[in-house]
């Protein structure tokens, strides 16, 4: 009966341990993408079909960071889930969001992308991140105006 007990608590403090490395591994794999050179926090809407005009904003916020003209997604709970997008071209300037998306600043700003397959994505990022949001299309930075929205000094 002692042997039972003893095998009992070790098997449990094994179990313990296990779910602890695990937990352990989780956070780490989790925060690697926001270390990247360049990473930025945001969210990206694909529209369902190209000729669809609805956006659904993911839920979590996501990481991601522009290798030439593909913007790799890390998304997911532990951020394990890879998602290229190979662009096309930026369709527009970096914009003000109208209603801001979940997650990010208070005053976020949106990127319409199309891809290569042709199907169109939205990006949010925090304002700080505009820059970084533009990628390989610094040109998105110039406002239809004339003027440049890296000049814009306002706080998030």
């Amino acid at each position: 009966m002692a042997a039972l007990a003893v095998a009992l608590v070790l098997s449990t403090l094994v179990i313990v341990g296990l779910l602890g490395l695990m937990a352990v591994q989780a956070r780490t794999t989790r925060n690697r993408p926001a270390e990247i050179p360049n990473a930025f926090r945001c969210k990206v809407a694909i529209a369902p079909d190209s000729s669809a005009v609805t956006y659904e904003w993911p839920r979590r916020v996501s990481y991601a960071v522009w290798v030439h003209d593909v913007l790799v997604v890390f998304d997911g709970y532990a951020r394990t889930r890879v998602r290229p997008y190979a662009v096309h071209f930026a369709d527009g300037p970096v914009a003000p969001m109208i209603r801001p998306a979940r997650g990010l600043s208070s005053r976020p700003v949106v990127m319409s992308l199309e891809l290569d397959d042709g199907r169109h994505a939205l990006v949010a990022a925090s304002r700080s991140s505009r820059v970084l949001m533009a990628g390989p299309f610094l040109a998105a930075l110039v406002s239809t105006d004339g003027v440049t929205a890296s000049n814009d000094r306002s706080a998030d």
